[in-house]
C-alpha cells in the first residue's frame, strides 16, 4: 500500500513539476515559474471539464504541490494521467462524486495532520485471533460456522488458510477472525448485544464469499 501510494504522490508531484519542457540553464526562476503556472492552470481546467467543482479543482492542484501524499492530491493525479482517453469511464465519474461529497478536497481535511498510528495490539487483530482460534479450538470454532450455516467445505478451506501463513484472504480470515472475535466479547457464545448487527453482517458477508471465488486457498499462495 506504501509503495503504491508513493507511485501516486510521485505521479502527482511529476504533472505539476515536471510535465513542462525541457528547462534550459538560461531560463530564469520567472519563466520557470511561468510554465509551471500555465500547466497547473491547464490540469485545473481539465478537472473542472471531467466534472469536479470549480474550488474543489483549486484545491486539488494545491494539493499536488504542497501534499502530494493526500487523498485529494493522489486521486487528482490519476483523473489527469487519465484525461483524454478515459475522462468519460464510470470509474473516474466515481472518482469525481467521491471526491466532491467525501470532502477529501477541502482545505481542512487537506492540511489535517495525518493520524498518528497505534501501535499494533494483537489482541485486536481479528485474523490473528481467528488463527489462535482454529489452532486451539477448532471443535468448538466448526460448531459455530456449521451452526450459523456456513459449508463444511468452505469451513475446510477457512481451517486451512488459517493454518498455513503463506496463505493470505482477507475476505475469507479476516470475516472468520472477526466474527470468532465478537464471540468471544459476548458471554454463552453468543455476542454482546452492540456487536450483532457487525455479527450478521460479517457472516452473511462469509457466506456470499463462496458466490465470487470464495474461500479456497489455491487462490492465495
Amino acid at each position: 500500500m506504501k509503495k503504491k501510494l508513493f507511485a501516486m504522490s510521485t505521479m502527482a508531484l511529476a504533472l505539476i513539476g515536471v510535465a513542462w519542457p525541457n528547462v534550459g540553464a538560461a531560463q530564469s526562476y520567472d519563466q520557470i515559474r511561468a510554465i509551471q503556472r500555465s500547466n497547473e492552470l491547464r490540469y485545473e481546467s481539465e478537472l473542472r471539464q471531467m466534472g469536479l467543482e470549480a474550488r474543489l479543482a483549486h484545491n486539488a492542484i494545491w494539493a499536488m504541490n504542497n501534499v502530494p501524499d493526500s487523498a485529494c492530491a493522489t486521486t487528482a493525479g490519476i483523473l489527469l494521467m487519465e484525461y483524454g482517453k478515459w475522462s468519460e469511464s464510470k470509474m473516474n465519474s466515481d472518482r469525481i462524486a467521491n471526491m466532491e461529497a467525501g470532502g477529501v478536497c477541502e482545505m481542512r481535511v487537506i492540511k489535517r495532520p495525518p493520524p498518528k498510528k497505534e501501535p499494533y495490539d494483537p489482541k485486536k487483530d481479528s485474523t490473528y485471533q481467528g488463527k489462535l482460534f482454529f489452532q486451539n479450538h477448532p471443535e468448538e470454532a466448526y460448531e459455530i460456522f456449521l451452526k450459523e450455516g456456513v459449508s463444511l467445505t468452505e469451513l475446510n478451506n477457512i481451517a486451512t488458510l488459517f493454518a498455513h501463513g503463506t496463505y493470505y484472504s482477507p475476505g475469507c480470515t479476516n470475516l472468520a477472525g472477526q466474527i470468532l472475535l465478537l464471540i468471544h466479547r459476548g458471554t454463552g457464545g453468543m455476542p454482546r448485544e452492540v456487536d450483532m448487527p457487525l455479527y450478521r453482517d460479517s457472516l452473511d458477508d462469509l457466506k456470499d464469499e463462496s458466490e465470487v471465488i470464495g474461500c479456497n486457498p489455491y487462490h492465495y499462495h
